[in-house]
């Protein structure tokens, strides 16, 4: 568990969320932000630590040791930097929720073709994510007056305003929310479904 260890020793602010005196996260009882797997050996199955306030700004050290995760809720955090690329590596991921914090940089696009196989459910909206690209390159793919989006496979005009990176099922109420109401949509009558969404993606 020296995955878990250093998560500690790095974000300080996470041993007040463990068991006093206790050195294995799953025993005896485990820690309230971990679940374990059951047997005589457990291991750790999901790290949650939604709006815990505990991540804050810097590098996310890596936990890629934890290779039985499933799931990993980071959400509502302050963690920025580059987006770290061993969370692609979790074999038994089903669920990666990084909402509303402020990563930059390339997503491998690994986490997309799960998101779009429907193994992953892969979250990636908030205002402070709208500078990442699904790309196995080292820099997002622009041109001037564009930027890319998570969501996107090709590049989105800024002119549109801030569109945030929309997540495998779309982040719907929000991109209504930001869409001008000075927007042409063309044969678009209104925004009334996720494939409506899609329209709009297409036409900005």
């Amino acid at each position: 568990m020296m995955a878990i260890q250093l998560l500690i020793d790095n974000y300080h602010s996470l041993g007040s969320l463990a068991t006093d005196d206790q050195a294995d996260p799953c025993l005896p009882e485990p820690y309230s932000w971990v679940n374990c797997s059951s047997g005589d050996t457990p291991r750790v199955t999901a790290l949650n630590l939604h709006h815990s306030g505990a991540l804050y700004n810097g590098d996310l050290y890596d936990f890629s040791a934890l290779d039985a995760l499933e799931i990993i809720d980071l959400s509502d955090n302050i963690l920025g930097q580059e987006f770290p690329d061993f969370l692609a590596d979790f074999p038994k991921l089903k669920v990666l929720n990084l909402a509303n914090n402020f990563f930059t940089g390339t997503v491998p696009t690994s986490l997309r073709k799960k998101s779009k196989e429907g193994t992953l459910n892969l979250t990636l909206t908030g205002e402070g994510m709208n500078e990442l690209c699904f790309s196995d390159k080292d820099v997002c793919p622009t041109t001037k007056g564009t930027k890319t989006s998570p969501g996107i496979d090709e590049e989105t005009s800024t002119n549109s305003g801030s569109l945030v990176s929309l997540s495998s099922s779309y982040d719907f109420m929000t991109l209504k929310k930001l869409v001008p109401k000075s927007f042409k949509f063309g044969s678009l009558v209104s925004l009334s479904s996720p494939n409506d969404c899609m329209s709009v993606i297409n036409n900005i």
